[in-house]
């Protein structure tokens, strides 16, 4: 009678996944190590002896609570938002977590085992592969990705996409395992990128207007800031509006003599009640042209109640004022 082949596992692979199972919870063990999970996690901790888990034994001597405890650990690396994926010092993908799969578009199942250079676009690989290995080889266990300027994803459409990261080095059987924590900041690249063009149209709205702003130190007497719009009105850099007119008493020698008291006299009034402003008067650019200056001002208040400083604004009305024959003039808001 013909013996019939047995199609289990056989001794060699029953043993090659033992020792597989072994790595996998000392590469776990570690990560555990590493990890700060906040109280609401609902994880319960082993025991630990300076900083490692103890050696099951005791209550923990099947191992259930322990192994609960990195099956949780586990869940919460997968279900994480931001991309967690790790790789050996080969550089091939091990771990790929839910929030990789999401950002990059690829299945676990798809990166797993592949290299790690997949996910990176092609100009970058080469240079990435000598961080990596730095970092292998450094003291160093952990470090912002960043630090060497901005980098970049590529998903499996091939978009690229822009991102920060950290890297961590782990010592799992004395071999070490990279695990990369990485994000898509794709919305606050635009929502910077956005800011900045709004900012800009601001900017320019203000030249065609002939339109700045400024903030006095009203202790020192010293300008804290000038937009470069307001410097553009006296014909000069801000750089050297500051170093020309940095001082309240530098400014006021630019002033025409005949409006200078009453300047002096609405900004004193103004800071004796900490109340706004509103004054015109003539004074001379960069150049020695004359131009005509409406001011407005407001006390900035310190955490006394005390006025500490002045924000307003300038404008540039000389075209107004050579159609419109008014007189210059100052207005106080104080009672």
């Amino acid at each position: 009678m013909a013996r019939t082949r047995s199609i289990g596992p056989s001794d060699a692979d029953v043993l090659a996944l033992r020792h597989e199972v072994e790595r996998l919870r000392a590469e776990c063990e570690a990560l555990r190590s590493r990890l700060e999970l906040p109280p609401e996690s609902g994880v319960e901790r082993p025991p630990l002896r300076e900083g490692r888990a103890v050696p099951p034994e005791g209550p923990y001597a099947q191992g259930d609570k322990f192994n609960a405890f990195y099956r949780q650990v586990a869940g919460i690396l997968d279900i994480s938002a931001d991309a967690i994926v790790s790789a050996d010092d080969r550089g091939v993908v091990r771990r790929f977590n839910r929030g990789a799969e999401n950002i990059f578009g690829y299945r676990a199942t798809e990166i797993i085992g592949r290299p790690l250079d997949i996910l990176i676009p092609e100009r970058f690989r080469k240079a990435h592969r000598g961080h990596m290995a730095a970092f292998t080889a450094s003291r160093d266990t952990s470090r912002m990705m960043n630090q060497r300027g901005e980098i970049a994803g590529l998903r499996r459409d091939g978009t690229e996409f822009p991102a920060e990261a950290s890297i961590a080095k782990l010592d799992v059987s004395g071999r070490p395992i990279l695990t990369i924590i990485l994000r898509d900041i794709t919305e606050r690249k635009l929502a910077e990128a956005e800011h900045r063009a709004h900012a800009a149209r601001i900017e320019h709205a203000q030249k065609l207007a002939r339109l700045g702003f400024f903030v006095w130190d009203d202790v020192t007497g010293n300008c804290l800031e000038c937009s470069p719009s307001m410097a553009e009105i006296f014909a000069m850099p801000v750089a050297a509006f500051f170093e020309k007119r940095g001082t309240l008493a530098a400014y006021m020698s630019f002033v025409h003599p005949d409006d200078r008291a009453r300047v002096a006299q609405a900004i004193t009034q103004a800071l004796e009640n900490a109340a706004p402003y509103d004054t015109e008067y003539r004074c001379y650019d960069d150049n020695g042209v004359q131009i005509h200056i409406r001011e407005i001002g407001e006390p900035i208040l310190d955490e006394t109640g005390r006025q500490s400083r002045t924000f307003g604004a300038m404008q540039d009305v000389t075209a107004l004022r050579r159609t419109d024959q008014t007189p210059c003039r100052a207005t106080g808001y104080s009672s």
